[in-house]
């Protein structure tokens, strides 16, 4: 029951925040959970620096 009420909360708290997609939450846990390394591909791999460049700006000239 308790793993379920917490399931449940999760996605209510999802449906909370109708501006980010479904797919960006998972995105999110993916990043923590991820090593720094790991995050720099997923970003460059999603296309994700060309919205923001100043994130891998250390790394572009």
């Amino acid at each position: 029951m308790i793993s379920i009420g917490g399931h449940r909360s999760r996605m209510q708290a999802a449906k909370r925040i109708p501006s980010i997609p479904q797919g960006m939450s998972m995105s999110v846990n993916t990043i923590r959970m991820s090593s720094l390394q790991d995050v720099d591909r997923f970003v460059r791999t999603r296309g994700l620096h060309r919205l923001e460049p100043g994130i891998l700006d250390h790394e572009d000239d």
